[in-house]
């Protein structure tokens, strides 16, 4: 009886946390788009206005900037998102979950990808008995794996926005080579990253000798990494938190460049009519991803290796 208050605190200051990120993305989002007056960041994608749209922004342009604020933070409360900009008969929610999904899909695979691929890589490096291959996989995780993700994984959108074809919402964007070129393009800093770690790790520690007393014993390399297979994934569990989240935002804050079907063509079209209320709706859904998932990777960790603490 004596933890419900305690537990009632912890909850409150977790909400007031969440909240108070919200406002401020809200806020955030809000006046950077009026000082850029609205404008889209890509023309191709701008569905040209309505002559009643036009003097529906103009109406809206007119009042001011306080009462913008206000109406636009009411709209949003209320569920007033206007309609969808690619369908005027359908509300816009109809399509935020459609984006939602697709954009997680390729978030989530690329996170896998990337975690198996490193896993594979960093036993060659350190198993393969050419010592060019080794080197040459070294030098690989060195060179990319040592860059912050954040430098890295802006860097694999833009090369991707030239060579990847544009996707746009519709049926097409499930094909497959393209769909394949995407997740694996978006997974190789990631993949550096965690070879890097996985390699370090069972370089230098315990692990290292584990495996070879599990190898002498006879047991394959799947059963021996299976037997291994918390320690061994321990050093990146921390880093999928932070992938995701980054992913996300890099599917939809880089999406006019990359076009795929995320969430960041509604945000693009949003920011053309001045419909704060879709862009603030994208830009939570990306606030709420990261909120989510940092704390799901904290618990992970924590699961995987309690000493260690908290981490992100």
């Amino acid at each position: 009886m004596d933890n419900k208050p305690h537990y009632f605190l912890r909850f409150s200051l977790v909400m007031l946390q969440f909240f108070t990120y919200l406002l401020v993305s809200y806020s955030a989002i809000f006046f950077i788009m009026h000082v850029a007056s609205g404008s889209p960041l890509n023309h191709e994608t701008v569905i040209p206005l309505t002559s009643l749209e036009s003097s529906t922004i103009a109406l809206y342009l007119q009042a001011p900037l306080f009462s913008q604020y206000l109406s636009s933070l009411k709209n949003l409360i209320l569920l007033n998102w206007g309609h969808s900009f690619f369908n005027s008969l359908d509300p816009l929610i109809y399509y935020v979950p459609q984006a939602l999904f697709i954009t997680l899909l390729f978030t989530i695979l690329t996170v896998i990808l990337a975690v198996f691929l490193s896993a594979f890589l960093a036993l060659i490096t350190v198993f393969h008995p050419k010592k060019w291959i080794r080197r040459s996989l070294l030098l690989f995780i060195l060179l990319l794996g040592s860059l912050p993700h954040v430098v890295a994984a802006p860097m694999l959108f833009l090369f991707a926005s030239h060579y990847v074809p544009s996707i746009i919402i519709s049926s097409s964007w499930l094909d497959l080579p393209k769909f394949s070129t995407i997740v694996l393009l978006l997974s190789v800093p990631y993949i550096a990253l965690f070879t890097k770690l996985l390699y370090v790790d069972l370089s230098n520690t315990p692990h290292w000798f584990h495996l070879k007393q599990l190898l002498a014993l006879g047991f394959s390399i799947k059963q021996s990494l299976w037997q291994l297979r918390y320690q061994i994934l321990s050093p990146i569990s921390r880093y999928i938190g932070i992938a995701i989240p980054q992913l996300l935002s890099g599917f939809i804050l880089v999406e006019d460049l990359f076009r795929i079907p995320a969430l960041g063509t509604l945000s693009i079209e949003a920011i053309n009519r001045r419909d704060y209320p879709v862009i603030l709706v994208t830009s939570m859904i990306f606030s709420l991803s990261i909120w989510i998932f940092t704390r799901l990777a904290t618990s992970i960790q924590h699961k995987l290796d309690p000493r260690g603490g908290t981490v992100l």
